[in-house]
């Protein structure tokens, strides 16, 4: 899960799930919570997000990781937008986010996917732990 800030008022966050040489990734408005977060499924991203943190090229903003942990793939199928994502932060420095979260697509709007992320019983947050990596090149 990576915070992207284009300026201080135009934030998003990326969920990004390693599907082979890239990262199947949705943008969503706000970072996954107790409450239902909309989203959209985004471009492709490479895999050297999984370990960079800082600027991006072409004044593109800045990134920083939020949180990391596992996908299950519910459908089979990487782009079908079903997945159980299990997330913790590990840095006192980040902001808190630990938890289990169900991905399922909602419908379309033009070309686009949307997707809710939503998540699953308070029983399960919390329960897996996850490594932070340092930051490398920019992408």
């Amino acid at each position: 899960m990576l915070e992207h800030a284009r300026a201080p008022d135009d934030v998003h966050w990326d969920l990004m799930v390693e599907d082979g040489p890239v990262l199947v990734t949705w943008q969503l408005a706000a970072p996954p919570g107790p409450r239902p977060v909309a989203g959209r499924r985004s471009f492709d991203h490479r895999p050297r997000y999984l370990d960079y943190e800082g600027p991006l090229d072409r004044e593109r903003g800045r990134v920083r990781a939020l949180a990391r942990g596992l996908a299950r793939d519910l459908a089979g199928d990487p782009r079908a937008a079903r997945y159980e994502v299990a997330l913790a932060s590990d840095d006192g420095a980040r902001p808190a986010l630990s938890g289990v979260w169900r991905v399922t697509e909602v419908g379309t709007e033009g070309a686009e996917v949307l997707v809710e992320v939503a998540p699953v019983g308070p029983e399960a947050h919390g329960a897996r732990a996850a490594s932070a990596r340092p930051a490398g090149a920019p992408p």
